[in-house]
């Protein structure tokens, strides 16, 4: 991808508070023209914030960071996973790490878009609990879910201001921002599922957020054995009948389905840093690089080299 080191008088187009930091000061000078996917983030920290006017289409493609689009005028296309999601005017789209998507352009209009790297979330115990709403990206707008999208909304707008002052601790108060956009939709999920998933050790079933979030752990960190649903039912207590209802209602998912989501997630980072196709393929948990490949196909739509193909850092 070729790059041009634009001067603040190139980007006319942009509100003056809204270009970039380290463009202004004249240190590290960013790209706009290439406005979103380049994953450099600000000053070696664990985030960019771009106030996007560009009418051109950024092809499909993956990186490692979560992304969150939020349409400020007019609309704006953008194809996420299997899906194509129209934001008009204040909607919000996240797009989880690795996953296949494009900006479709061509419409005169503004939108924040975020890169944000999920590195210093890992570390949280909550971080494990919200992996199935890594499944696939999140939409928000005002009609379907008002009162989560004014909260949401409120924090990414914090976040973005911060991030353009750009004053004493300006990356830790923007990602808490961020964080709490994150905690705020999880917490709405969570409020669907409580029926499910009883929030307290004291429940008639036994079952709690803090067992479940044991599990995903564990999951994530032996994704690559041959776990089987016997010995996921097992960590858990719970026949393995009870444990699949369990499951499926809280993650959208069968075990075994959430089990290859895991490896398919860990394969496309192991891709993205050029591990080969039989490497990834055996450091996954598959049986065979065709194995692999059919299961990738399945999820993605393409091929693992084609993948590779796709892959921004």
């Amino acid at each position: 991808m070729d790059t041009k080191i634009l001067s603040v008088n190139e980007t006319d187009d942009i509100p003056v508070k809204y270009i970039q930091p380290d463009l202004r000061r004249g240190s590290n000078p960013v790209d706009t023209a290439d406005f979103a996917e380049s994953i450099d983030f600000i000053d070696n920290s664990h985030l960019r914030i771009w106030y996007n006017t560009q009418l051109d289409r950024y092809d499909i493609h993956q990186h490692g960071a979560l992304e969150i689009i939020q349409c400020i005028d007019n609309i704006y296309t953008v194809t996420a996973g299997k899906e194509t999601y129209t934001l008009n005017q204040g909607d919000i789209l996240i797009i989880p790490p690795h996953m296949l998507h494009r900006l479709l352009g061509g419409v005169k209009g503004s939108r924040f878009i975020m890169l944000i790297d999920t590195a210093p979330m890992t570390g949280f115990h909550d971080y494990q609990i919200i992996a199935p709403l890594m499944n696939h990206a999140v939409y928000l707008n005002s009609a379907k879910s008002p009162e989560l999208h004014i909260a949401v909304s409120r924090f990414l707008q914090h976040a973005a201001e911060i991030y353009f002052e750009h004053k004493a601790m300006w990356e830790f108060n923007t990602y808490s921002y961020i964080m709490s956009a994150c905690a705020a939709i999880a917490q709405d999920y969570f409020a669907d599922t409580e029926e499910v998933i009883p929030n307290n050790e004291n429940s008639s079933e036994g079952f709690s957020f803090d067992k479940f979030s044991s599990l995903l752990t564990y999951i994530n960190e032996h994704y690559m054995d041959n776990i089987t649903l016997e010995t996921a039912a097992e960590y858990v207590g719970f026949s393995k009948y009870y444990f699949s209802r369990l499951f499926k209602k809280y993650t959208g998912l069968n075990f075994y389905e959430y089990l290859t989501k895991c490896r398919i997630h860990a394969a496309q980072e192991l891709l993205t840093n050029h591990i080969s196709v039989t490497e990834t393929a055996f450091q996954t948990g598959f049986h065979s690089p065709y194995a692999f490949s059919r299961a990738f196909r399945k999820e993605t739509g393409i091929s693992p080299s084609k993948y590779i193909s796709y892959s921004i850092s």
